[in-house]
Formats: C-alpha cells, structure tokens, sequence
C-alpha cells in the first residue's frame, strides 16, 4: 500500500513538472533527446530515492537540482572522453529547436523568443531567465536553487532582461 502511495505522488508531480523541467533541461543541453532523457531519470531518481521528508513544498527545487546535477555529470563525462557536437540547423545557422518544442510554443512571438533566450550568454541569464519566466520560480527561489543572494539574481534578472530587450527590439543582434 505504501508502494502504491508513493507511486501515486510521484505520477503527480511528474504530470506537474515535467514541462517544466523539460523546458529546463532544453535550456541546459539545447536537445531534444537528451533533455527527455534528463527528465526521466530525475523521476526515476525520485521514485528510488523517494522519501517523505524530501516531499514537502521544496520537492519541486529538488528536481531542479536533480535535474541539473545529471546534466554536469554528462557533461563531465563526454568532456572526458570526447569532443561534443552541436546539431545546427542548417537553413539558421542556430542549434536546432525540436519539433516537440515548437508545438509547446504555439505562437511565433514565444518561439523567437525562447530562441533569443536560449542563444543569451553568459549562461546564469539564460538560466535565471528560464527559471524565472519558463518554470515560474520567484527571485527568492532562484536565490535559493542555485546558491546566491536575491539581489544578485535581480542583477542578473535585470541585465538579462536589458539584453533581451535590445535584441528583441532590434537594437543589437549580438547576444
């Protein structure tokens, strides 16, 4: 019975986060696949490791931090045994945006932005950008996950949000 509960509760948070984390995942590994990949084992990381303590109101922080540190794994591992390759598509010239994406983004003006998001650097404005606007964490949140003061992560919302705006206002083209 207890088995079944606990089942249960892991169904539901995956109908809950999944889009948010697989939007996460996008933004961390710019693929398809790897982000599905990513986002299943965070579930069946949660489903082995499951534990009534951890599902409490940060359980969804949990999972982004699941989610993240599988991601850095991977990362260490193919920059330990070879060089990574971009898929590109090749009409753009940008990474490739799956087919499954642009169905969750019904709209054009979403799309070119989340492309203008996922092309913003340093990382840190993508990833407050996404977790701020894609996956709704509040700046306290933000704070919290990756481990810095809130007015640092305003900094950065903020300049992120100044760079969008020349980009998407036509301003400058180099992000």
């Amino acid at each position: 019975m207890k088995r079944k509960l606990e089942n249960s509760i892991i169904e539901q948070a995956y109908r809950h986060y999944r889009i948010e984390l697989y939007y996460y995942a996008i933004s961390l590994c710019r693929d398809e696949r790897l982000a599905e990949e990513l986002v299943s084992d965070t579930f069946f990381k949660a489903m082995i490791t499951y534990d009534t303590a951890v599902m409490d109101d940060k359980f969804k922080y949990w999972l982004f931090r699941v989610l993240k540190n599988q991601f850095i794994d991977i990362k260490r591992h193919e920059n330990n045994t070879s060089a990574v390759t971009e898929k590109l598509d090749h009409s753009t010239g940008m990474p490739y945006v799956p087919d499954v994406l642009e169905q969750m983004l019904l709209n054009e003006q979403k799309k070119a932005v989340f492309n203008v998001v996922m092309k913003l650097k340093p990382e840190s404005y993508r990833e407050v950008i996404v977790l701020f606007y894609y996956s709704d964490f509040s700046i306290n949140e933000i704070a919290a996950y990756l481990g810095q003061s809130e007015g640092a992560i305003k900094v950065i919302l903020h300049r992120a949000r100044k760079k969008l705006k020349i980009v998407l206002g036509g301003g400058n083209d180099e992000i």
